[in-house]
């Protein structure tokens, strides 16, 4: 059998330089790695069965999205291979009827919301309009689980007819309905952030609603105060999500108050700005591939005292 120290997978084209960086880092380190993406799958899969090929980690940046994928997760947990990160872990973390729940009982800030049964498992739901008003208008709608890049979300909601409208659209999925939250604005600036979260270390940016565009977050910007909330934040989701990398976005509105808008992006997309227009900065993204590799070299060294 042929083993290689690290397994790297991905079923998404635009993370072949992130894991390419990655993989880098860790060969400096010493370490033999392996990359999975959906052109070799098969082979990968067929060695795998036959038991000519193994692994002692697993980075998985594709099980939670892709049931082929999980083949290799299954195969490899099976044998008790340690895996970053687990995607049952990232499948509860991705629940966004859930996580409203966990962190409004862990005092984190989130819009007023409203959480609606799958439309398949309850055609005909009661909505008291009153009840629907309490949220402004307009009002944004969104699925649990199906959302990804803006994916499945509406903004400027008016009525209760959006609402019977929308939730079919994804018809297994619960849907949130919640308060409209406005970035408070000064000049061209609109207070909307974006912090990632990596093996214990977070990244503030700023995160531009509207054209996607991403800045480094500097401390005199917001006020040190606002600055460590932020960061407090991040933290309380880290722990109620059990993820090790993530992201999130963050909104101060007119009224000075920190609200979580958007509450866990799992396997967030590490695109390099200098790369795509709406990429996160490179900085960033280094620190956060070289967090990787140490948690990676650290979770391995521990194995190997353990063995």
């Amino acid at each position: 059998m042929q083993v290689y120290d690290i397994c790297l997978i991905s079923d998404w084209e635009y993370d072949r330089d992130l894991l390419f960086q990655l993989e880098s880092r860790l060969q400096l380190r010493g370490y033999t790695t392996y990359l999975i993406w959906p052109e070799n799958l098969e082979e990968t899969l067929s060695r795998l069965y036959r038991g000519t090929l193994g692994f002692r980690y697993l980075f998985d940046r594709a099980s939670n999205t892709s049931a082929e994928f999980f083949d290799v997760y299954h195969a490899l947990h099976s044998s008790g291979v340690p895996c970053f990160e687990d995607p049952y872990t990232l499948l509860r973390a991705s629940d966004k009827a859930v996580m409203h729940a966990e962190f409004q009982s862990a005092g984190i800030p989130v819009p007023n919301t409203l959480i609606l049964q799958p439309h398949s498992e309850r055609k005909e739901i009661e909505l008291d309009e009153q009840l629907l008003k309490t949220l402004g208008v307009p009002f944004v709608i969104k699925p649990a689980n199906t959302t990804g890049g803006g994916i499945g979300v509406w903004q400027d909601r008016r009525g209760l007819e959006d609402v019977l409208r929308i939730r079919q659209e994804y018809q297994s999925d619960k849907y949130l309905v919640q308060e409209q939250v406005l970035p408070k604005i000064r000049g061209e600036r609109r207070f909307w952030f974006r912090v990632f979260y990596g093996t214990g270390d977070v990244y503030c940016c700023w995160w531009n609603d509207r054209t996607h565009v991403y800045e480094i977050l500097l401390v005199g910007e917001v006020g040190e105060l606002v600055l460590k909330q932020i960061v407090d934040i991040a933290h309380r989701i880290a722990r109620i999500s059990s993820l090790q990398l993530f992201s999130a976005e963050i909104v101060l509105d007119s009224q000075e108050r920190l609200i979580v808008v958007d509450y866990v992006n799992e396997s967030p997309d590490l695109r390099r700005k200098s790369c795509y227009p709406d990429g996160v900065p490179d900085e960033i993204v280094d620190r956060i591939v070289e967090a990787l590799a140490e948690w990676i070299h650290r979770e391995l060294t521990e194995s190997n005292a353990v063995s």
